[in-house]
């Protein structure tokens, strides 16, 4: 198998026996990654190596304690390889909330994760060490994490990652994957408990539609062309209600999935308890909540 610039399966990049192997080819080509390779005590080292519509691999370098926040991919699946020293991994996945468990990784040793999966790594032993990290979809964005007993984890920030002038192919629905897979979504009933605890629950549909469909008591109405502008603390254009970035929100459209892709996009912007109401607003209305209507 080579490297090719013309990888065409999402599906098939992203199973973990093919991650996998991309992270061998690209271990066993050390005139690909040994020059980037840099052991810094005083900042942890890392460079993109490949990345094609299909993937992307990465190289890290660790000196001894050193290491990184507990994190996400942003919905992409991966691997890591261990070519050098020793790794330790805390991990959970966001959508089990299960407690943090620790691997240690030793050379050549390899882990496979899926797009849920949340870490750090930090590297325990007395050397250097060195990782190589696949990625398939190429990643866009990482949300890190507060580990706060009881509370389980905090949304602390949203990083884009940037692609360095490649814009690369994504079906809409793996935008909507990728937004989902940091989105922490609530049904019916906790968004209205949200609301009722001095929450925003903002609805995006256009006005058309809430005369068709109805309007949520007490929503707040911001139209999907104008929420950035209207949210965003830092906005000179942000509404009286915004109080700051850690001010949880519901985003509600007609059926959650253009709530989904604008929570993302809140997120981005630092919103970190930005999230959407699965199903929108036709689960509110079936779930018997509140619906008012024009007559």
């Amino acid at each position: 198998m080579e490297l090719e610039e013309n990888e065409s399966s999402l599906d098939v990049a992203a199973s973990p026996e093919r991650l996998e192997a991309i992270a061998r080819i690209i271990a066993e080509q050390e005139g690909l990654w040994g020059p980037h390779r840099r052991h810094d005590p005083d900042t942890r080292h890392y460079v993109r190596l490949v990345r094609t519509e299909a993937f992307e691999a990465w190289l890290l370098t660790w000196t001894s304690e050193q290491g990184i926040e507990l994190h996400d991919h942003g919905g992409s699946a991966g691997v890591v390889l261990v070519v050098e020293g020793e790794l330790v991994e805390r991990f959970t996945d966001v959508t089990s909330q299960a407690p943090l468990r620790e691997a240690y990784w030793p050379r050549g040793s390899t882990r496979a994760f899926g797009p849920g999966h949340v870490h750090d790594l930090r590297n325990t032993g007395g050397g250097p060490a060195t990782s190589i990290h696949v990625y398939a979809p190429p990643l866009s964005t990482m949300t890190f994490y507060e580990h706060r007993a009881p509370d389980y984890l905090a949304r602390h920030r949203v990083e884009v990652v940037e692609d360095e002038g490649r814009t690369p192919r994504r079906s809409v629905q793996h935008l909507l994957d990728a937004a989902r897979a940091r989105l922490d979504r609530v049904a019916p009933t906790r968004a209205a408990a949200i609301l009722a605890d001095g929450g925003l629950l903002v609805d995006i549909r256009p006005s058309e539609q809430r005369a068709r469909e109805g309007e949520i008591p007490g929503a707040l109405i911001v139209e999907r062309n104008v929420l950035e502008w209207r949210l965003d603390p830092a906005s000179d254009h942000r509404l009286g209600v915004v109080v700051g970035y850690d001010q949880p929100i519901v985003l509600v459209c007609s059926e959650g999935y253009a709530s989904s892709l604008a929570a993302a996009s809140l997120q981005d912007l630092g919103l970190v308890n930005a999230t959407d109401l699965a199903g929108g607003f036709r689960a509110w209305e079936a779930a018997g909540l509140p619906v008012r209507r024009k007559r």
